[in-house]
């Protein structure tokens, strides 16, 4: 009995040993796996920490890349900037040009009218000659209106022109010409197309087929019909009125045509200016002339329907 009892009790205890290390191989198993999930999290929190890095780099590579794009608009509006000063210098640099090549003109032509003035004073007095002759010889002889058309035309000189082409289309422009009050000429519009001669005589230019508005008779014509002229004493009332009232030319400018009754001896300006104003932004495309340096005459008569491509003739 004592033998089995202890044999028992050595069965027990191993019976209780491998229970207690059955627990403990559990426990570990267990642990071990704890272990390796919390390995799997803090890499998976990594990976995650790895990505948000990632996105934050791209960000700020889209904000660099935004920055720079930022930085050569600005530049590129500076050197716009800079373009349009420049080609505002050269449009300055052109007007100041045109504007010394104008005055250059202006002067040239004073100078040539001067000169031409004389011509046909001294041109004048031989006609005078030649006509006294003529009546002495054939004693009282009435020399008809047509005929001395014809000898003024004959021994005048012949009338230089000076054509200005343009891009007179969709704009408001002004051409404006002196010459001597008493010596032929004038200023015209004509078709593009038209041909217009380096001279020509008093007959041709009035028959010119276009628009044309002449001194000295300050009259106007269309295709060599006259449609308007004025009292010519009243060109010359208009300069005297100008000289006595020079300080106060900032008041009604605009002359009146005055009646038949002014004095007759009144001298006619050695100067008149004329000025043609082309308005091809309406649709109508009007032609409209003054008379004086201020402009302060508007003729009586304007031009509707002009052809869009036209050239200006004084």
């Amino acid at each position: 009995k004592r033998v089995n009892y202890k044999k028992e009790e050595e069965q027990q205890d191993d019976e209780e040993e491998d229970d207690d290390d059955e627990t403990s191989y559990s426990e570990r198993e267990g642990k071990s796996r704890k272990k390796d999930k919390e390995k799997e999290k803090k890499k998976q929190k990594d990976r995650e920490k790895e990505k948000y890095k990632e996105k934050e780099k791209q960000k700020e590579k889209q904000r660099k890349k935004e920055k720079m794009k930022e930085k050569e608009k600005i530049k590129d509006k500076e050197r716009k900037k800079e373009k349009q000063k420049d080609k505002n210098k050269e449009k300055e640099k052109e007007k100041m040009k045109e504007e010394l090549k104008e005055e250059k003109k202006e002067e040239q032509i004073d100078v040539s009218n001067k000169q031409q003035v004389d011509i046909i004073n001294k041109q004048q007095q031989t006609q005078q000659q030649q006509l006294e002759v003529v009546k002495k010889d054939e004693k009282v002889e009435i020399i008809p209106k047509d005929m001395k058309m014809r000898l003024n035309s004959f021994s005048a000189p012949k009338i230089r022109t000076e054509i200005q082409v343009a891009d007179f289309r969709g704009i408001i422009s002004r051409t404006g010409a002196v010459m001597p009050s008493k010596r032929p000429g004038g200023i015209a519009i004509v078709d593009l197309n038209e041909e217009i001669p380096s001279e020509m005589s008093y007959d041709e230019m009035i028959n010119i087929k276009g628009v044309l508005f002449t001194v000295p008779d300050f009259a106007l014509y269309m295709n060599g019909q006259q449609i308007w002229k004025r009292n010519i004493n009243a060109i010359a009332q208009q300069t005297q009125q100008q000289t006595q009232q020079s300080s106060s030319s900032s008041q009604s400018s605009t002359s009146q045509i005055l009646p038949q009754s002014v004095n007759l001896t009144q001298p006619l300006p050695v100067w008149a200016h004329l000025c043609l104003q082309i308005d091809m932004e309406s649709e109508e495309r009007i032609a409209k002339f003054f008379i004086g340096p201020d402009l302060g005459e508007l003729v009586g008569v304007g031009i509707s329907g002009v052809p869009n491509e036209i050239k200006a003739v004084v």
